[in-house]
């Protein structure tokens, strides 16, 4: 337990960013070698790269890496450009989770709505042109890899946002019993059946009123 408990501290001392630039490199490494090892060639390695920055620099850029990556899908879509393989599309897939989380989690609401709209869209076309789809698949990829990551970026984002108006929200009422039992105390009578003041603050004075 005090393992796991010396564990999340750590961790909350991470630069996040240099951890994405982490997940970014591995992200790569692993689709390259399976783009190289399937041979399927130039235009599958660059969309792997493309796709690794993009997951590199979500925090910061979160909507323009999403933009980008879906740029390169509409491209392939309309030019009939030869799409990956299945092997080759499952290395992307946690990749593409990576982005859809950063872009509930990291965007605005405003960009990260009308983004999300873009990618539905675009990811759906994308999709229906493979050769096989049907409508399971185009429900499978937009649930599974674009609206739960993204509502679960969203989520956290919002917890996130409440955190801080609760803690204030907290100090404030302790305080403000603080304040209340000094004057309670300031307030009980002495021997001579009189009520002695002279131990509150300007403060203590001020919520005793």
């Amino acid at each position: 337990m005090l393992a796991a408990q010396r564990l999340l501290v750590g961790l909350r001392g991470v630069d996040r960013r240099r951890l994405d630039a982490l997940v970014g490199l591995a992200l790569a490494i692993e689709i390259e070698l399976q783009v190289w090892l399937n041979g399927t060639g130039v235009r599958s390695a660059l969309g792997g790269v493309v796709v690794s920055l993009a997951v590199a620099f979500r925090r910061r850029w979160s909507v323009q890496g999403v933009v980008v990556v879906l740029a390169i899908m509409a491209v392939q879509a309309a030019l009939g450009v030869a799409r990956l393989n299945h092997a080759n599309s499952v290395a992307l897939i946690p990749g593409l989770l990576l982005l859809f989380y950063g872009l509930g989690a990291f965007a605005s609401e405003r960009n990260s709505l009308w983004t999300l709209g873009l990618a539905l869209v675009v990811v759906s076309v994308n999709t229906a042109t493979k050769p096989g789809a049907d409508v399971g698949t185009l429900l499978g990829t937009g649930l599974l890899a674009i609206l739960l990551p993204w509502a679960l970026g969203r989520m956290l984002r919002r917890r996130s946002a409440r955190e801080p108006r609760v803690n204030m929200s907290t100090g404030r009422s302790s305080s403000g019993s603080t304040r209340g039992a000094s004057c309670m105390r300031a307030r009980q009578p002495t021997a001579s059946g009189h009520v002695s003041r002279a131990s509150c603050t300007m403060s203590s004075r001020t919520a005793c009123r």
